[in-house]
This record gives C-alpha cells, structure tokens and sequence, in this order.
C-alpha cells in the first residue's frame, strides 16, 4: 500500500482512537462524580486544555525536529499505553490521599482529579494532530504547488481525523460500549492503533528522505504483541477486577456493569450489600435504613384519608415500597428507569426486596418517570418521588415546575405528592436554604397547598390540590396512625405530634425568607447548583465564597464585559500593523467556547427531556464530529474558489452568533411539541442536528483560520498548533464556565445570549481587522 494511503489511514486511526478515549473517560468519571453531567463541562474542558497543550509543545518542537516520523510513531506507542493508563488513573482517583471514596467531589477535587485522568490520553492526541500535520505537509507537497500544500494540509489532517473520530464514535457507542469493558476497549483499540503505526512505520523504513530507526519498529510490534496477549489471556478482565477494588476501597466488589443508562455496582462488606447506582449509593441490604423510609412513607401515607392507588418514581425498593405496602392499597406502581436496577436487587435479594418486589401489588414499570406520566391514563392518591435531592439533571428534572405539572394532572381530587430534600432542625445554610426554596416555589406556583415536615437529615415537602389536605394536623394524623394498626419501629402517635408541630414548620418557613425567588425550571436547573453548592460548602469550604459569588451573576454582567472588552482590543487592533494574528486566533477561540457550549447545551437538554445521557454521549459527540467534518471539507474542497475568505470567515463567526439566539426558541417549541412517546423520539433528531451544527461552526472556520493565518507565517507545523490551541482553550473556558455556572445558575436562554454576545465582540474585531487589510 502506498505510504499515502498509509498516512490517511493512520491519521483517521488517530481520530478513532481519540473519541474512543474521550467516550470511555466521560463515562468512567460520571461514575467517579456520581453521575453529575455539569461535571461534563468540566472534565470535556480539561480535555480540550490538555490537548490544546499537546498540540502547542509539539507544533513548535515539530519544525525543528528532524526526527518528525520518528516523533509520530514515538506518540502513537504513547497514546496506545495512556488510555488503559487514563482509565486506570480515574477508577483509582477516588483514593488519592486527601479524598473520601464515599464522599461526593467539590468542584476542586472533579477538577484536579479529572485533569488527572484525562492528561496521558490528551496530551498524545494534541502532539499527534500537530506532527501529523507538518508529516502530511512533507509527504504531498509537490515542488509546483507549495503554497496551495501548506494551505490545505491543516485542513486536510482536520478531514481524515474527524472521518475517523466518526467511524470511532458510531462504533464505540453502538457496538463496543454496549458489549465489551472499558480496559477490553482501551487494549482493543491500543492494537488497533498500534497495527496502522507498525504498517506505517514499515512503509517509512524503504524511504532514505525521512529517519527512522529500528526502536519505533521494535517498539510497536513488541507493544502490539503485548496487547493481543492482554485481550486473549483473559488479563483485561483481571486488570479490571484490580481497579475496582480501587475504586471501593475495604470493600469486595462482587458485581459492576455498564447499562444503556448508568453503571450499576454491588459490593459486599461484612455480610451487609451496598448498591450503587454511578457510583452514588442507594440502598444496603439486608440492613437498610428503615427510620428514613417510615417516616417518608407513614407521614405521607396518613396525610391521605384513604389512598388505594400509589405511584412511586425511582429508589422505592430497599424500604420504602415496603412500608407503603403496609397500608390497605390496591395497586402501587413502582417505575425504575433502569432495568438493570431491579434484576440485580433480584440477583442480590435479600428478604425486604424479595417481598416488597414479589407482592402481587406491585407492578414494576421500567421506563423514565415523565415519559411514564406523560403517556399514562391513571390517577393516583399518591405520587412519592424516591429521591431525595436533585444532585443531578437526570434527578432535578423530577423537581421541576414542568414535572409538577405533570403530577398535578396525574393526581385524583385529594390527591398527594410528597418528596424530600436535604435539611437540618440546628442551623440551615444559605446554600441549603436557596436549594429548598427554588424546588419550593416551584412547587408552590403549582399547587395551593403545601407543606413541609422539617427533620434532622431531610425535609418532607408535600402538595395538594385538595382542600382535604388543609385539615390535616398533629392530631388526626395521629389517630389514623392508631386506627390502621400499621406495625413501625419508628412512627408512633407520640413521634408524630413531636414532628407535625406546628413550631417546627414556623420555624422552617421563617429561615426561607432570604433565600432565592428563583424557581427550579427544566431549562433552568438552578436546583441542581444550590445542591452542588450546598454539598461543595460541606466538603469544601473554601469553595463556598465562590458558589455564593456566582449565583448572584446575571447575563448583563457579560454583556457589560463583552463591551468593555470589544472597546479594547479595537483599539489593540488598530495600532498593530498584522491584526489577523489576532483576530483570527480570537474568532478561533470563541468558536470553541461557543461550540462547547452549543455541545453541552444539547447534553443538558437531552438528559432534561429524556433523563440518560449515559449511552448518548457518544453519538452526540460523534454529530458533533460528523458536523465539523462536513464543514472542513466543504471548505477544504472549495478552498482554491473562495475569492474572499476574509468575508466568508465573519460571515461564519456571524450565523453563529444567530444561531445561538434561536437555540433557546427551538428547544422551546420542541419542548411543547413533544406530548406523546413516539414525538418525544423524534425530539432526539433535535439534539443531534444541534451538535453536528455547532461542529459545522468550527470545521468551516478552522481551515478557513489556517489559509488567512498562512499568509502571514508558512511554517504549517506552528500555525496548527496556535490555532488548534486556540480553539482547544476556547472549548476548555466554554466547558467551564458553560457547566459551572452559565447553564445551571442563567439558565439555557441566558445561556445563549452570552453565547450571541461573545460571537457579536469577536466578529467586531474581525470585521476591524479586515478594514486594515490591503485590497
């Protein structure tokens, strides 16, 4: 095969290579960071910063080299050896020193221990992208047609890795991830990778115009030997087995397995099973804690003068299905999003799940509970939401306004909805405060009448239309208690004139008058900052000053910054005499701010309208690609017929400026349009068309980026590599800022507004720069 071919090949290994690292690290840290998606903004951004570093060391190293084959073979071995390693070091990362494996991350622990994970995978992927590129230049520069070579082989090398990021992509989401392990995936795809290396590096060893010597051979055929050894021997899974233990530390882990919506994981310590779900815990066996369950579920239960018909969505089983079931009901039905879920409490039973999941009551539903709502005829006296935070998006959208509603159509005339959330009868922080009163007034701007049960741990908030709920007190709350002759270890008439005081709940109403307004919306998750704040203020108190800080940032703070910051660089533009070495790194940049954000923006609105995220972060990354490689190859392809590319580039920067002031509106309509399951399926089509936009945004401007930067600096090696860091740096701020604090504290339309602010400023600057240049 001709060493042309051979190069294509290798560098579309090296895209598959990278967004199967990518897909494998997301999902491994979600777990790791108890499946909070904001935490996604941060890890993707530590990516694009780490690769951005990658990629500006090599390209300035890479012109000088004249070992550059040598190099790329030398970062291919590299990049074969760092994702097992990467993986490895994010299972483990739960046990540095100074973390409490049980305990959730502050946002500094997600930060430097995702850093830490991600950094061998993308660091050889960033070094690989600039020296491919100066390789490309080398081996299809023609002598006639030097400067036409140096303008598309940048372009070029984004084509054939992004063809190869796709067919990773598509391949890993749909076929590996499903069926085989992480370490299976990461040998897998090293020998891959290491196979396209060796053919290359045979290739090169008949040429006398490049170097390469014995080692690179030696060092790929003895690597990739290695690997087949790992993956047949049985070693993958051992490798595996040894990582876990890691990762629950003191523990035997006796079951751990990916599903379509999480990771679902079972260990064992002194005759007790602990069950988690992406790493967080919900339920122990055989010893749960049933003080938490009778009081949720008998203080809701006898809120009601006679529920038959109950509803509960999500962590019912291990007590709380139970002491429901203890009432004189009819039918309860009990909706699990994931399957997995109910067939290992059914592998790992113990007598509490097998009876309260075996009573004929019960009619287990295993789908998303809006989904289940929003498609079911029945009407209920009781609807129970199992969880106790909104920790997450996947959770918080059970918390919303938007659900509310749902319920509220769901329930009969007296019908109730109780759920609980973190609080304290001592002293309850701002943080605290501000996460009960967002869901609160959501819950209020729904239903007339609420109520809360303040606790030492948790806070039961209830809600009724009815005005039967009005009359409940301390009293005959009480007597139903004794009328129904439940047997309870906790709950007695005493316990309960004790918990319904109407001083307690003075108390806690009191402590929410300076808390937020704001309500907890679907496109406006504040609930699940305040719960990350709230949690950050506990493990990290240094943190806590910063938290408070941004919530009180409005989207006029960036525009005002956006402004001011137009102003001067304008004038930084006007006085330099080659402002495109600006400007266009500038645009370069807020593209990948913008396409980070547009990216986590679908992310969010997926897991908000669907609730699993977790198998669709690849094929969401993968439109993403599919979009940037439509759009560098419809530039590449054309670049020769482009008369002014100065003009097409602003034209660029501009529609995605227009794009992100449509976003939040197409969302929106899409939202209402969705009202029935198979409507929600085609909603999905939104999402991917979303990334693979915001991926057209970057592949057309970057090569575009490179021919206007190549007028001023021939040496391709170095202005790839300040481009693609610009454009890496500029995803790393929008991963940041865009999970931390833009979408989760403003909200998705506010979020875009910022968005069309900061495209405005950079096609300012642009359309500046462009008066200075000569016609």
């Amino acid at each position: 095969m001709h060493r042309k071919k051979i190069l294509i090949i290798t560098l579309a290994s090296m895209g598959a290579a990278s967004i199967i690292a990518q897909i494998l690290l997301l999902r491994e840290l979600l777990v790791v960071f108890y499946g909070n998606e904001l935490t996604l903004g941060i890890i993707l951004s530590n990516w694009l910063a780490i690769e951005s570093l990658g990629a500006f060391t090599a390209g300035r190293w890479v012109e000088k080299s004249n070992k550059k084959v040598s190099a790329f073979i030398f970062f291919i071995i590299a990049s074969s050896l760092a994702l097992p390693a990467s993986i490895y070091i994010a299972r483990i990362s739960k046990g540095i020193p100074g973390n409490n494996p049980f305990e959730a991350a502050d946002i500094v622990r997600v930060f430097y221990s995702s850093a830490l994970a991600i950094f061998p995978s993308g660091f050889c992927h960033g070094a690989l992208f600039s020296i491919g590129c100066k390789i490309h230049a080398l081996i299809f520069r023609e002598p006639k047609n030097i400067s036409r070579a140096n303008v598309l082989t940048i372009g070029k090398v984004y084509i054939y890795e992004t063809a190869g990021t796709i067919i990773g992509g598509c391949l890993c989401s749909f076929i590996l991830a499903p069926n085989f392990g992480s370490f299976h995936i990461a040998f897998g795809t090293g020998a891959f990778f290491l196979t396209a290396a060796l053919a290359f590096c045979l290739q090169f060893k008949k040429n006398r115009r490049f170097i390469v010597s014995n080692i690179p051979l030696l060092s790929c055929a003895g690597l990739l030997a290695l690997y087949i050894f790992i993956l047949s021997s049985g070693s993958a899974g051992a490798i595996n087995s040894l990582s876990l233990r890691w990762f629950w530390p003191g523990q035997e882990v006796v079951y751990s397995k990916n599903s379509f919506y999480g990771n679902v994981s079972v260990t064992k310590h002194k005759g007790q099973y602990s069950f988690y779900y992406d790493g967080m815990s919900f339920i122990t066996a055989p010893n749960p804690d049933m003080n938490a369950a009778e009081e949720f579920a008998h203080l809701t239960m006898l809120s009601h003068a006679g529920p038959s018909h109950i509803l509960v969505i999500g962590k019912g089983s291990g007590g709380l299905l139970q002491e429901i079931l203890k009432h004189k009901i009819k039918k309860l039905d009990y909706v699990e999003i994931d399957p997995l879920v109910i067939t290992v409490l059914k592998k790992f039973h113990c007598p509490l799940t097998r009876d309260e999941l075996s009573d004929p009551r019960v009619n287990i539903i295993n789908t998303d509970g809006r989904a289940f709502l929003r498609k079911t005829d029945s009407k209920y006296d009781i609807i129970f939401i199992g969880f106790e935070s909104p920790s997450n998006l996947s959770i918080n959208r059970l918390f919303t306004r938007e659900f509310f509603l749902m319920i509220k159509n769901k329930l009969k005339n007296n019908g109730i909805t109780a759920f609980r959330l973190p609080g304290s009868m001592i002293y309850i922080p701002a943080e605290l405060t501000d996460l009960n009163a967002c869901v609160l007034n959501s819950l209020k701007s729904v239903f007339p009448h609420t109520r809360a049960i303040p606790g030492d741990d948790t806070i039961i908030h209830m809600a009724s239309s009815g005005t039967e709920f009005t009359r409940i007190n301390k009293n005959n709350t009480a007597k139903r208690l004794k009328n129904s002759l439940i047997n309870t270890q906790l709950i007695s008439p005493s316990y309960i004139e004790y918990k319904l005081d109407p001083a307690r709940a003075k108390w806690f109403e009191n402590s929410l008058r300076a808390a937020t307004k704001r309500q907890n919306l679907d496109f406006a998750p504040v609930g699940v900052y305040f719960d990350l704040s709230y949690w950050n203020s506990m493990v990290s108190p240094r943190v806590k000053k910063i938290s408070h800080l941004f919530s009180k940032i409005t989207p006029v703070f960036f525009l005002n910054t956006f402004a001011v910051s137009g102003i001067l660089l304008t004038g930084l533009l006007l006085a330099s005499s080659r402002p495109l070495r600006i400007s266009v790194p500038l645009c370069i940049a807020g593209t990948g701010f913008s396409s980070m954000l547009f990216g986590l923006i679908a992310i969010f609105s997926f897991q908000i309208t669907y609730g699993y995220i977790f198998q669709w972060i690849g094929l969401l990354t993968c439109a993403f690609y599919a979009g940037t490689f439509l759009g560098s190859i419809w530039i590449t392809r054309n670049s020769g017929a482009i008369k002014n590319d100065l003009s097409l580039f602003l034209k660029i920067d501009l529609l995605s400026a227009l794009f992100a002031m449509a976003l939040p509106f197409i969302l929106r309509c899409c939202q209402y349009v969705c009202s029935g399951e198979n409507t929600a399926s085609y909603y999905k089509i939104v999402f991917v068309t979303i990334c693979a936009l915001s991926g057209m945004f970057t592949g057309a401007q970057f090569p575009l980026a490179n021919k206007i930067a190549l007028r001023q600096n021939t040496q391709t090696g170095k202005t790839a590599g300040i481009l693609y860091s610009a454009d890496m740096l500029g995803g790393w701020a929008g991963g940041l800022a865009g999970g931390v604090l833009l979408v989760p504290v403003l909200g998705i339309f506010y979020s875009c507004v910022v968005i069309a602010g900061l495209k405005l400023t950079t096609s300012a600057c642009f359309a500046v720069s462009m008066k200075k240049i000569p016609k």
